[in-house]
């Protein structure tokens, strides 16, 4: 079920969350692109510079060259990563604090059977330009299943929680497997291509 965040307003009352206590779960992923510079090879700065659809609050627009593999956003370039989404969940949950909402998200991917194709992709984000050990800091746009695109991570990048690596020499199971989260007093966003 994912919480889009359905309120109903009360004149001189605030607010009830009709949804509260609900996580924001993406029921599977049909695409998984991650971000981790700018088109320039930069890391990216955070938080990114969004503006949103007119008359909404919730909502990125975004353009998407899938031949150079480049979004972008409020005439920002960023370069992305097409990872396989068979294998990823996504899952927002809001935590009531003193401070406020918290939303924490978490994203988790494996890749089993690793090919030559997916570790390319991997080691654009894995390691730095001189092949030293140095997860990066993502965003990520998924497309869940019911065909809703979010943007995640964009206020404050996913960091790693928890990174396995696998490796069978006798042809059998090379895998990777990676848990990112992030915290902070926004939610994703929901993005829709121009």
């Amino acid at each position: 079920m994912i919480n889009n965040g359905l309120k109903i307003i009360y004149y001189n009352m605030g607010y009830i969350d009709i949804l509260e206590g609900c996580n924001n779960s993406v029921s599977g992923i049909k695409e998984l692109l991650v971000l981790t510079k700018y088109s320039g090879e930069t890391s990216i700065i955070y938080p990114m510079d969004v503006v949103f659809v007119s008359g909404a609050t919730d909502t990125v627009p975004l353009e998407i060259d899938r031949n150079n593999r480049l979004i972008q956003i409020n005439s920002v370039f960023y370069m992305y990563r097409n990872m396989e989404a068979k294998y990823a969940s996504f899952d927002q949950e809001v935590i009531e604090t003193r401070q406020g909402k918290v939303y924490r998200k978490t994203l988790s991917f494996a890749f089993p059977r690793l090919d030559l194709y997916n570790n390319n992709q991997l080691r654009d984000f894995l390691f730095d330009k001189q092949g030293d050990f140095a997860l990066s800091q993502i965003t990520v746009m998924i497309v869940d299943n019911n065909n809703e695109s979010w943007i995640v991570g964009w206020d404050l990048p996913f960091v790693v929680d928890e990174f396995n690596a696998k490796t069978d020499m006798g042809g059998g199971d090379n895998s990777y497997a990676l848990s990112y989260s992030c915290s902070s007093y926004l939610p994703a966003l929901k993005y829709i291509v121009q």
